[in-house]
C-alpha cells in the first residue's frame, strides 16, 4: 500500500474514531470533554498499523469499526425537543446577541415565543427579537433593567441565563467584584430573583442557567472563596462560576420563589467565547505547566484545526438548552448534559446540601443588598 493511501487511512480514522468511546461513555460523561482524548489515540493506532507494524489491513477494519459506531452514535443520541408551542410566550434571554444565544432566539422564535435578548451590544440586524441593552458586570445595572423590563412587558414566562465570558475579565468592577464573577453568576443570579415574582405567575415558569462541563474541576475549598476574591487565571475564575450556577439551581429548587430552575451544558460549542484569547488560559487550569505554555506557539494552529473541526455549533448547543427549557419530564433543580443525562459529571459539592446552602447564603448576602 503506497503512502498516500495510508495518509488518507490515517486522516479518515482520525475523523471517525472520535465516537467509538464516545458510544460507550455517553450515559457517563459528556462526550465532548474526551474528543481531544480520541483523536489523540486514533493518530497513535493509525501511525502505529500504517508506519510501523506496517497492516493496513487492521487500520481498514479500524475506519469500518469508526463508522459503525458513528453511526450507532448518531442514531442513538437523536433528541426530540418538545414539539409544544408557546405562542404569546415571552423568552427574556441574556447575552443572545451572538453565538448560543442568538441561535436560541431562532428556535424560540419557531416555538411561538415573544423573544427579548438582554446584552451589552444589540443583535445583528434582522433578528426577530427586542433588545434591551443590559450590562451584567455590574450589579447594580440590574434594577434599572428589570424596571425597564416590567414596564414594557405584561409577563414574563421563560428566562434563560445564557451570558457568560471565559477569557480575562479577572480585573475587578468598581463594586469590588471579578467582572467574570459579576458577568457569569452574581448579576444573572440578581436578575433571576428579581425577576421571579413575575415568572411564578405564569403557567410555563422555566428558568435555565446555561453552565458548563468544567464545573467538575471546582473543589469546595474554591466554593468557599469570597467573591470578591483576586484571580489571576481566567479559566479558573470560569470553572467556579459555572460550578456555582449549578448549585445554586439546586438551592433555588428549594427556595421560597417558587420558580422551576435547571441548569444546562450545552456542549463544547464552536463560538466566540472558545475561538478568541490566548489557548493557554482556554486551557483547565491545572494542566497548565511551564512545558506546556512553550509548545503552545506550536500546538495553537493545530489545536484550532481540529477543534473547529470536533466542536458542535451554536444549534446544537442551543437545541440543549431548548430542551431543558421546555421538557415537562425533568425535575426542578436539575442538571442537564448530552440530553437526558440528569445529574451526572458535576462536583461533589452539587450533591452536598450543606455546600449548597453555604453559597447560597453567600450569594444572597450580596445580591440582597
Amino acid at each position: 500500500m503506497g503512502m498516500l493511501a495510508r495518509v488518507c487511512i490515517f486522516l479518515l480514522s482520525v475523523v471517525l474514531a472520535h465516537p467509538i468511546l464516545m458510544t460507550i461513555l455517553n450515559p457517563l460523561i459528556d462526550y465532548n470533554i474526551i474528543f481531544g482524548l480520541l483523536c489523540l489515540l486514533s493518530l497513535v493506532l493509525c501511525l502505529f498499523t500504517l508506519f510501523v507494524v506496517k497492516v493496513p489491513e487492521v487500520s481498514i477494519f479500524c475506519v469500518g469499526l469508526s463508522l459503525l459506531f458513528s453511526y450507532l452514535c448518531l442514531s442513538s443520541n437523536v433528541v426530540v425537543v418538545p414539539s409544544s408551542t408557546h405562542h404569546g410566550k415571552v423568552a427574556l434571554v441574556t447575552g443572545a446577541s451572538k453565538g448560543i444565544g442568538l441561535a436560541l432566539i431562532d428556535k424560540l422564535n419557531n416555538k411561538g415565543f415573544k423573544c427579548v435578548i438582554a446584552s451589552r451590544s444589540p443583535p445583528p440586524v434582522g433578528v426577530d427579537a427586542d433588545w434591551l441593552k443590559l450590562d451584567l458586570s455590574l450589579l447594580a445595572n440590574v434594577e434599572p433593567f428589570v424596571q425597564s423590563f416590567l414596564k414594557e412587558y405584561n409577563s414574563l414566562d421563560l428566562l434563560v441565563l445564557n451570558a457568560g465570558v471565559a477569557i480575562g475579565y479577572t480585573n475587578h468592577t468598581t463594586e469590588g467584584f471579578p467582572q467574570m464573577m459579576a458577568i457569569n453568576y452574581l448579576s444573572q443570579v440578581k436578575l433571576y430573583e428579581s425577576l421571579s415574582p413575575k415568572l411564578a405567575k405564569s403557567n410555563l415558569n422555566r428558568v435555565v442557567f446555561v453552565s458548563s462541563l468544567i464545573n467538575m474541576v471546582v473543589s469546595d475549598d474554591q466554593l468557599r472563596q469570597p467573591f470578591d476574591t483576586i484571580y489571576t487565571n481566567s479559566a479558573e475564575l470560569y470553572s467556579i462560576t459555572k460550578a456555582q450556577q449549578i448549585l445554586y439551581t439546586k438551592a433555588a429548587a428549594k427556595s421560597p420563589f417558587q420558580n422551576f430552575v435547571v441548569a444546562v451544558n450545552p456542549g463544547l460549542i464552536y463560538t466566540d467565547i472558545m475561538q478568541h484569547g490566548d489557548f493557554y488560559q482556554k486551557s483547565i487550569y491545572y494542566y497548565q505547566t511551564p512545558l506546556f505554555a512553550a509548545l503552545v506557539p506550536f500546538i495553537e494552529p493545530i489545536i484550532n484545526i481540529i477543534r473547529y473541526r470536533l466542536y458542535e455549533r451554536a444549534p446544537d448547543g442551543a437545541d440543549r438548552i431548548l430542551y431543558a427549557a421546555l421538557d415537562m419530564t425533568l425535575s426542578n433543580g436539575d442538571y442537564i448534559q448530552n440530553y437526558g443525562y440528569i445529574n451526572t459529571a458535576m462536583l461533589s459539592a452539587a450533591a452536598d446540601d450543606f455546600m449548597i446552602n453555604t453559597l447560597y447564603d453567600m450569594t444572597t448576602e450580596v445580591i440582597r443588598v
